[in-house]
This record gives structure tokens, C-alpha cells and sequence, in this order.
């Protein structure tokens, strides 16, 4: 889930199967805990150790992918997620449903605009 069902590399798009990466290999003791572990598609996973993917990309994936887990719950990204969807097409909300969108406004991702009649959109 932390990927999204999909590989941990940014650029990647694989969904279909995933590998399970260990950040510091267990051959030199790292675990099976979340923290040490990144989900790669196999042509990323295989890419690595090859050699052809640095360590430095692995661990900077992973903090990024831990850095947007926490920053936000799952109902603010559902709604960046639906956002992104509209394809910016001005949208209208009321007050009430506003309030489902104070985190993302206060975290400077969305905007909004007081039309004429009072309403809100975004």
C-alpha cells in the first residue's frame, strides 16, 4: 500500500508483479521491518542489483514514499487524487464540504475562490 500497488521507483510504472526489496540486504543484517523494505517491479529490482540502480535512489525512494504516507491521511489524498482527475475544471462546494479540503488549502494545494453567489469552488 505504501507504493500504491505499484514500484517504489518514481519513473517506474509496473504494476502488474512486485518484488520486495530489503533497503539493507539480510545478508548483511537487515530485516524484514517496513522501514527496511521497498516494493520494486522485477526489471527495477533485477536493475539494482545489477548495479544499474544506486543504493542512494533506493533509500531516497523509500523516504519519499514514507514522507507522503505521513503527510497526509488517506481522505486528503483521495481528494488531491479526485482533483487531479478534473483536470482543473473549476469545481463548486459548499461550505460544509469545504471543511473535507481545510488540510490540502493550509498546506498551500489547493485554492480556493469565492464566487458571486457566496459558493466556494476550487
Amino acid at each position: 500500500m505504501e507504493a500504491g500497488y505499484k514500484c517504489g521507483n518514481p519513473a517506474c510504472r509496473n504494476v502488474i508483479t512486485l518484488d520486495l526489496h530489503h533497503i539493507e540486504y539480510v545478508s548483511q543484517g537487515g530485516g524484514d521491518d517496513p522501514s527496511n523494505l521497498l516494493v520494486l517491479c522485477p526489471y527495477c529490482h533485477g536493475m539494482h542489483h545489477a548495479g544499474h540502480i544506486p543504493a542512494e535512489a533506493i533509500r531516497l525512494w523509500k523516504g519519499l514514499l514514507v514522507a507522503l504516507n505521513q503527510a497526509f491521511d488517506r481522505q486528503g489524498m483521495e481528494l488531491l487524487l479526485f482533483l487531479h482527475m478534473t483536470n482543473n475544471s473549476q469545481l463548486w462546494y459548499s461550505a460544509d464540504g469545504l471543511l473535507n479540503f481545510a488540510g490540502l488549502i493550509g498546506a498551500g494545494l489547493v485554492v480556493i475562490a469565492e464566487s458571486s453567489g457566496g459558493a466556494s469552488s476550487t
